[in-house]
């Protein structure tokens, strides 16, 4: 598989006091190994203060692409198979209605509202297995294949965050999807919600301590065993992670993390249960840091 992606795109910004409007346009050919496709995407956005710093509304409408490849659906979905096949994905029309603003001098907050209508979207789905043993590994019923479909899909966004001093920052956000393809009969593993959070505390100079939260509700996964297909029902899980960041010089720091620390055992996938708690060990470099 190969192929050629190039895009064009032209924008102005026109100032009605209050209002700021974005005009734009861009056109995207792609020459892929068994077609040629030319699509033309409008932009527009509209941004007004509603009441001055404290809500701000967003209007968008725009279409955009992006060209699968293996090491981006890799890093999605680490137990994919040799042997994809690689896609562009197309989102035709987003749409999206947002609200932001700031609570206090140091809360900000962020609501949104956006419906994507979308072709060639990845859904990871198991890969067939025969029941036997396989020449591969990835033979065996443990990994992934990647189905393309069309659809629309709806995400309601939701996020604060801001300082309680200066030594901590926080962060809230939460998301509900409701993706509907054309062709699958479900969304495979998507979940239709989400949740995170995060805490950093600055201890001093050297010492950074952060805290994460990480959940996502249950989802649908197709597994195909000699020729019979079934969709198990993979349950929600929540991920709490501890992360210590210690500066031993101006270039090295070293840096200690648990992971899973609440020692869930349900599966991140239906042929994969989390391994226990993890502790991680790592050491940086910074190039950058003259």
């Amino acid at each position: 598989y190969h192929a050629l992606n190039t895009d064009l795109g032209v924008q102005t910004e026109l100032d009605f006091g209050d209002l700021m409007v974005n005009l734009g346009a861009k056109g995207w050919g792609h020459n892929g190994t068994s077609n040629t496709t030319f699509r033309l995407f409008p932009e527009i956005e509209l941004n007004y203060p509603l009441w001055g710093r404290s809500l701000e509304a967003n209007l968008s409408f725009r279409g955009q692409y992006k060209q699968h490849e293996t090491n981006s659906l890799v890093t999605i979905q680490a137990f994919l198979a040799p042997g994809a096949g690689l896609q562009p994905q197309i989102d035709k029309q987003i749409m999206r209605l947002g609200f932001n603003g700031a609570i206090t001098d140091l809360w900000q907050y962020n609501l949104g509202a956006e419906f994507r209508n979308f072709e060639n979207q990845a859904y990871f789905i198991g890969r067939p297995w025969s029941g036997g043993q396989g020449a591969y590994a990835y033979d065996n019923g443990n990994s992934f294949a990647v189905n393309y479909d069309s659809g629309n899909e709806l995400k309601i966004t939701a996020k604060i965050n801001g300082r309680l001093s200066q030594q901590w920052d926080i962060a809230l956000d939460a998301a509900m999807i409701d993706n509907r393809p054309e062709n699958n009969a479900e969304p495979w593993n998507i979940p239709g919600f989400s949740f995170g959070g995060s805490g950093t505390f600055h201890v001093n100079e050297q010492l950074l301590l952060t805290a994460q939260l990480l959940g996502y509700g249950p989802r649908k996964e197709q597994r195909m065993v000699a020729d019979q297909i079934v969709a198990e029902t993979v349950k929600g899980f929540i991920d709490t992670q501890l992360h210590l960041n210690y500066a031993l010089t101006k270039n090295f720091s070293a840096t200690i993390s648990g992971i899973n620390l609440l020692n869930q055992s349900n599966g991140l996938w239906a042929n994969y249960p989390v391994q226990g708690v993890r502790v991680n060990l790592g050491l940086q470099y910074n190039f950058n840091a003259f």
